[in-house]
This record gives structure tokens, C-alpha cells and sequence, in this order.
């Protein structure tokens, strides 16, 4: 990044408490990574959506490009987490067929709130 490279990155992945808040995610409040916000503020990178969509039969896939992310980082971490969360949950709901719905998403949860994934 510091060289000028674009540098891909998937946010909305669970990997427990480490460097994760709880920020909305279709309503449910979801461990979610502040990398995003941390690197952009560390390399003063410029944030630029990208949406992968795979193409029927493994044709391939199709990458979209979005605009810069005006005032991205803003003010908090916790903000840009909300708003990165807020821009994922839109293009999931444009697609649903092309989000990785096997992923246990909602696995770590707030002190004492139960796993959707338990028995």
C-alpha cells in the first residue's frame, strides 16, 4: 500500500474478540474487524468498495470498482466500522445469492449473549 499497490481486502469475516467490535449487521450486533479503518488511517490510504460477483457456471467473475470513500477514516473507529458494515449489508441485500452464507458470520457474540449456532 505504502507503494502505491491496491491491497484487497475482505472485512466481514468472524475471527473472534481480537481487534473486533460490535457493530450492527442486519440488525444483529456482530464481531467485526476495525482493520479497515486502522489501515487507512496508518497508510492515509484511500478506500475504494470493491464487489466481486461470480459469473453462472464458473464462467468467471465480474469486479466492480466503487467510488473513493469520502471522509473515510472519519472521526471513530467505531463509525467506520458501522458505515463499512451498513455499505456490505446493502450489496449483500442487491445479491444475496453471492454472499458466502456458509460462514459463521454471527459466531462471536456479546458477554453473555448466546451463539445462533448452538445447540
Amino acid at each position: 500500500m505504502r507503494a502505491g499497490q491496491p491491497f484487497y481486502y475482505l472485512p466481514d469475516m468472524d475471527y473472534g474478540e481480537r481487534d473486533t467490535i460490535f457493530v450492527p449487521f442486519f440488525g444483529v450486533q456482530t464481531a467485526t474487524i476495525t482493520g479497515l479503518s486502522r489501515l487507512a488511517r496508518m497508510a492515509d490510504a484511500v478506500v475504494l468498495p470493491v464487489i466481486t460477483r461470480m459469473l453462472p457456471g464458473g464462467q468467471g467473475y465480474v469486479v466492480s470498482i466503487g467510488a473513493a470513500w469520502a471522509d473515510f477514516p472519519g472521526e471513530s473507529i467505531e463509525d467506520d466500522t458501522r458505515r463499512m458494515n451498513a455499505f456490505i449489508e446493502g450489496e449483500v441485500r442487491r445479491l444475496p445469492e453471492q454472499y458466502f452464507w456458509l460462514h459463521k458470520r454471527f459466531k462471536t457474540r456479546p458477554p453473555g449473549e448466546k451463539s445462533p449456532y448452538s445447540k
